[in-house]
């Protein structure tokens, strides 16, 4: 197939329009060898941006955690009341830091070495012949990115809480020699609760030492992504109710509009979208990849495509309404009280916590007599809208 360019994009979607304006008698014309390529460019263009996406938004989080950390140690180097039994506590506070991580080291350490001696072949006492085929053939994994988008911290107990000002302090005119009225800020907290997920995956002891693949790395692998899938889904539509963490599309005071239209959505209604969050907030589109499949086909009043092409190779991702937009595939298609668009600022609004990272237990002995090895995965995080305000979405309605 002959490579083609984003010139030549342009050029086949102006020539599409120009044949399809002239009428039905001119459809044949159209070259759909030539359709076909744009799209599958188009798809490969996307698949960049949505990684571009990702990275921009890790350097602002990065950046921003370097300047709160810098903040905050000028803050402490300038304060004038910082006594040495603070000074003690931090040092204790690091050195457990670093155990954590030695302790963690180790442990991983053992792990791999436990596996290596379970997963030779030698010590089945036979050889097994390599595989035919390198590889196994999988279907791909949707996965929302929200933890490139959010807030993501580290949890150091089951919860972890935040102070949120919840009323601004007021502030009134007076007159001359009249006295002003009191007045104070108010406070309350966010509080991340750590949710587990769980598997249990059952194997023989055969399969483990017999197998022409690494049955181990295959089922890590596996339950990994399934992982991180769950975990996009509980981001984006997770209850909050019982063992589910709180999605940002069921929480109820995140506002939504109308798109005006019963089973989709139009230009008009993504530039409302925009004018709905306060000045200041960075904010985003997001929706899954039929939703934008289907902003690529709209116009402005100009009869142009508000869907631009970036300039992926100089850091500058596509853009929908000159706006940065990533794929979220939890979100829900385009249809009839469907919410197919969220437009927000994700790292005010949304904050992921997490407990413990994937934690493997390896059972060689409840089912020992059957020969079978049970392998149990779990992690511990939590997820939360802590600025509601910084999130709008939009339905598909009336």
């Amino acid at each position: 197939m002959t490579e083609i360019s984003l010139n030549d994009v342009h050029g086949s979607l102006k020539e599409l329009r120009t044949t399809y304006e002239k009428g039905a008698e001119k459809l044949d014309a159209i070259d759909l060898n030539k359709i076909n390529k744009c799209n599958d460019f188009l798809d490969k263009h996307e698949e960049k941006n949505q990684i571009l996406v990702k990275s921009l938004e890790a350097e602002k989080t990065a950046r921003e955690d370097l300047e709160k950390k810098y903040d905050a140690l000028e803050a402490q180097i300038k304060a004038p009341n910082v006594s040495g039994d603070q000074k003690a506590e931090a040092k204790e506070e690091l050195k457990s830091f670093d155990l954590f991580i030695r302790k963690g080291n180790s442990a991983v350490e053992k792990l791999e070495l436990k596996t290596l001696r379970t997963d030779i072949d030698a010590d089945g006492g036979f050889l097994v012949p390599d595989p035919l085929e390198g590889e196994i053939i999988k279907k791909i994994t949707e996965i929302s990115p929200i933890e490139s988008l959010a807030r993501v911290v580290t949890m150091g107990s089951k919860t972890s809480s935040t102070p949120a000002r919840s009323t601004l302090v007021s502030v009134g005119m007076v007159g001359e020699a009249v006295q002003d009225t009191l007045s104070n800020s108010q406070y309350t907290e966010e509080l991340l609760t750590a949710k587990k997920g769980q598997v249990t995956v059952a194997t023989t002891v055969e399969e483990l030492q017999d197998s022409s693949y690494n049955i181990f790395n295959e089922i890590s692998t596996d339950v990994a992504e399934a992982m991180a899938e769950l975990r996009g889904t509980q981001f984006v539509n997770g209850s909050g109710v019982g063992n589910n963490i709180e999605g940002f599309m069921t929480n109820a005071n995140v506002s939504s509009i109308n798109s005006g239209a019963a089973d989709t959505f139009d230009f008009d209604s993504l530039i409302e979208l925009t004018g709905e969050l306060k000045t200041g907030y960075n904010a985003i589109y997001g929706m899954n990849r039929k939703s934008i499949a289907h902003t690529r086909s709209l116009k402005d009043g100009a009869n142009a495509y508000i869907w631009r092409a970036g300039n992926l190779g100089a850091g500058v991702p596509n853009s929908i309404n000159g706006l940065s937009y990533a794929e979220i595939p939890d979100l829900s298609d385009k249809g009839a009280n469907n919410f197919p668009v969220i437009f927000g600022d994700f790292r005010r609004a949304y904050k992921i916590g997490n407990r413990i990272g994937m934690t493997i237990i390896r059972d060689e002995y409840s089912r020992k007599r059957e020969g079978i090895i049970e392998l149990t995965f779990y992690q511990r995080f939590a997820g939360k809208v802590v600025l509601p305000e910084a999130l709008i979405k939009l339905k598909c309605a009336v």
